[in-house]
Order: C-alpha cells, then structure tokens, then sequence
C-alpha cells in the first residue's frame, strides 16, 4: 500500500551531504489521510491549543473561544473518521473531563450548584446527536440502494451488517460513563433537552433490537445465496426450492419482516437470477456460437426461472405451514411489483429461443434441392432466399448491445425488423413451394415435394 513521505527543514540552512538527518525531519505519512489528521490534531494541535499556559495572557474571552473552536475541530475530524469507516461518532461537549466532577458537585449540591458553561455545551451537542441519530434511524435498505443500478441480495445484507455495527457504536457511546453523567446534569436541572436524550436512547435500543433479528434471520439466507452464486447456473434448480423455504421462514419468524421488505428481497433474488442466466449464457457471444449448444443453454435457463416462479407460488400459498404460533400473514404484494423485470427478461429469453429456432429451420435451405422442369430456377430461387436471410441474420446478430438486457428496448426495435423480414421471406417460400407443387403431375411427386 502507498505511504506518502515528507521532508522538513529545521532551519534556513544549506543541507550537508554528509549529515542531512542534521538539518532535515523526515517521515512517512499514513495512506489515509484521515487518520493522519486525526492524529496530528489529537496529537499536536489539541494538546498545544488547549494548554492553559499557552494563554495565560489572553483574556477570558478569548482564551474560551479558542477552546471552543479546537474542541470542535477534533469533534469534526473525529466524525469524519467515523462515516469513512461507517461509523457515526457523537461529538462531545466542551469540557467534557469535568463532566463528572461537576455531576458530583451538583449532587452534594442538591442541585444548587451547576456550571451552566457546561450545561449549555451539553445541550447543545445533544440537539447535534438528535440529528445525527435520527439519519441514522431513517436511513433505509431501500434508499441505500436506491443509486444501485439492479441490486442483488448482498446489497441488503451488507447494509443490515453495517447498520447493526454501526447502531451498536451509538449505544456504546451512550452508556458511557461520561454519557451517564451528562444525561444525569440534565436530570437534576430540570433541563428541557433531557426528555429529548431519553427519546433518541430509547429509539437506538427499538433500532438495534431490530438491526439484530434482521441480521440473526439473514444469516441462513446469506449461506442459501452464497452457495447458489458459488455452483453452476446449470445445476442451480435443486436450490431454488430450499431458497424459497428459508424465505417463508424468514417472514414466520422476524416480527421485523414486513411486506416491503420481503419484496426487497425477492426483487434482489430476482436480479441475482438475472445477473447469473447472463453469465450462463454471456450474451457476447450467444450469437456467435454454436445454435444448437446456443438454443440448449437458453432453453436450460428458461426452465430455471421458470422453476422459480413455480416455487415462489407452492411458497406462496403454503406459507400457513410457517407459522406456528400465530395467525398466519399472507403475502399481499401483486406479484408484478417483484417480478416485473423478472418476466421481462424471461420474456427475452422466449424471443431469442424463437429466433434460435427460425434460424435452425432457415438454415436447412442450404441443402435443399428441388426437382421437376423447373427444379433447377426454383431451386435458384431458394439460395437466394437463404442468402437473404443470411444477410439478415448477419445484421441482427452482429449488434453491439447486450441483447439479454431486459431494461433495453433496442434489441426489441431490431428484432420487430427481423421478424418482418422473415414474414417476406416466409412469404417467398411459400411460393416457391407452390409453384412446386403445380408442376408435379401426381400424388407421388408431390409427397416428395
């Protein structure tokens, strides 16, 4: 990994080859450059700044505020830090060391003496913490994701991994003892902002119950899916039913399953079949290849899928068999809302067998002779009719698009010209054919025919 370097002369002087480590500091710097920072104000800025006897001079004033603004300086580095490693870091209040000093003074005090300097800071970083949690809280799966382009299931899982880790950092920091002091302050004055540290503790602990019985009933899903991207689409019909079991499990058991997230999931499964079947197939060289090796994997991937509608409906409506001690909750959902660009793409699927097809049979005229008087010209006639429909497939076949792509509307564009040029062409054969037939003179040439 890349580290930078740095060079620091210690005075205007000229550097001696001889002895250079007299007169330059040298180092490397860290390759994220956010925890070099951290360190350097941590380190360096904070201790310098903050010392009382760097400012004996100074007024009051003046002395406080430059505390105030390096204290704040360290909070925002520090939650920089956090959100690079997914991780949401309370600021703390100015004075924070005397948090528990002044907590004890207040309490042999009863309540008679406070230090409102610290009171004010502590309000003030709870009202920062109420927004900060409250993004947290309202960030969801379906927004995370909402920049991602088809998303698969791992998208999902990885988001509650990451909101669990990062939920369990927020409580970790509330129950510090510093923490506890503060919410005691705010107690015993009688604080407006008290009632609003309750609440934001309150909703952390609703999220995190929540974040882990997701994560705890997601985990046997996650090895279903690894599995199914780690064995070969050929041979993934077995899974499919097991799939969908685990599923039915999950919406039984975790009070935390709604509709909306179970049609996350099946749309992710959805696309994960999707992105798979292209793999299978690689639509780079589908027409490329082999038709008949070509027309066996798309017919073994429309049974694929197929399969798993087929048991995504048995789960559906046995989903009675789940439940054991409670009222069984039905699926509501309309299946378009998770199976719309599953059934566009199964629907591509169908064309291109059509296509493979059509080709298979056109291919055929290629050895195709007709007798009679007239075999020769009509015989003529039908090479010029395959080199037609080989120009034509020429031009279908060698577009630049990924013909698989379900979102694309091009390919079907392309394909509505194809299928009017094989109506023409069907339509010269067809006079061929009869031209053929009105010159046999009996029932026997005409069989043959």
């Amino acid at each position: 990994m890349l580290t930078g370097v740095y060079f620091v002369k210690k005075a205007v002087v000229a550097v001696s080859k001889s002895a250079p480590n007299e007169t330059i500091i040298s180092g490397d710097l860290s390759c994220k450059v956010i925890d070099q920072l951290a360190s350097l104000v941590d380190e360096i800025l904070v201790p310098i700044l903050s010392n009382s006897s760097n400012h004996d001079l100074w007024p009051t004033v003046i002395a406080k505020d430059i505390q105030k603004h390096v204290h704040s300086l360290k909070n925002t580095v520090y939650q920089v830090k956090g959100q690079v490693n997914g991780q949401t870091v309370l600021p703390m209040p100015v004075g924070v060391e005397k948090i528990q000093e002044a907590e004890k003074v207040l309490k042999e005090s009863h309540g008679e003496i406070c230090d409102l300097y610290l009171k004010s800071a502590i309000e003030g970083v709870v009202i920062k913490w109420a927004s900060l949690i409250n993004d947290v809280l309202v960030n969801d799966s379906a927004e995370k994701v909402g920049n991602v382009v088809n998303p698969v299931p791992s998208y999902e899982l990885e988001f509650w991994t990451l909101r669990l880790k990062n939920l369990w950092y927020i409580y970790d920091q509330l129950k510090e003892s510093k923490v506890r002091s503060m919410a005691s302050i705010l107690e015993i004055t009688n604080s407006a902002y008290f009632s609003c540290f309750k609440n934001q503790f309150k909703n952390v602990v609703i999220a995190l119950a929540e974040a882990k019985e997701i994560n705890l009933y997601y985990k046997p899903l996650e090895v279903h899916l690894t599995t199914f991207e780690e064995t070969d689409f050929s041979e993934c019909i077995p899974l499919l039913e097991p799939l969908m079991v685990v599923l039915g499990l999950i919406w039984a058991n975790c009070k935390y399953c709604d509709q909306s997230r179970i049609i996350i999931l099946l749309k992710q499964i959805c696309n994960l079949l999707i992105l798979e079947g292209k793999k299978f197939l690689d639509p780079t060289t589908l027409f490329h290849s082999d038709i008949d090796e070509a027309m066996q994997r798309v017919r073994l991937c429309i049974e694929t899928l197929k399969h798993f509608l087929k048991s995504f409906h048995r789960c559906k409506r046995n989903l009675h068999q789940f439940f054991r001690d409670r009222e069984p909750q039905p699926w509501n959902f309309h299946p378009d809302m998770v199976f719309g660009r599953f059934n566009a793409f199964l629907e591509r699927l169908s064309t291109i067998e059509w296509f493979f097809n059509t080709v298979l049979e056109f291919n055929k005229l290629e050895k195709i002779e007709i007798g009679g008087v007239k075999g020769r010209s009509l015989s003529s006639r039908l090479a010029e009719v395959y080199v037609e429909f080989q120009h034509s497939f020429s031009i279908f076949s060698g577009k630049s698009y990924d013909v698989l792509d379900p979102d694309d509307p091009a390919f079907l564009d392309d394909f509505e010209t194809f299928k009017q040029n094989i109506f023409e062409m069907d339509m010269k054969l067809s006079a061929i054919l009869c031209q053929a037939i009105e010159d046999c003179n009996n029932l026997d040439s005409i069989f043959k025919v």
